[in-house]
């Protein structure tokens, strides 16, 4: 199915465009998924993640401070109170 869209896609994207995306899909039918180019990692991005990413089973979004578990049940109760008040309007309606 790829075969027939080679046409239209070359006749869209510049050759620019076809390589770079040649690079990082890799080869057609398998291959690396990803370019093999490695960017590297700054020591400061391997810090943070060291400290980030403990197993500690503590989901992602609490792994910060004080701050992020406030920000989290904040915006869960803002969330189940608009729910509950969007239930209301709508009862309001069906009942008047």
């Amino acid at each position: 199915m790829l075969n027939i869209l080679k046409p239209a896609l070359r006749a869209s994207l510049s050759q620019q465009h076809l390589k770079t995306i040649r690079y990082y899909a890799g080869p057609a039918g398998g291959g690396p998924p990803l370019a093999k180019k490695s960017f590297g990692v700054s020591a400061k991005m391997l810090r943070l993640q060291k400290h980030f990413q403990k197993k500690n089973d503590v989901p992602v979004f609490l792994k910060g401070i004080k701050n992020d578990v406030i920000l989290y049940y904040t915006t869960l109760g803002s969330a189940g109170l608009g729910l509950i008040m969007n239930f209301a309007f709508y009862v309001g309606y069906i009942v008047d």
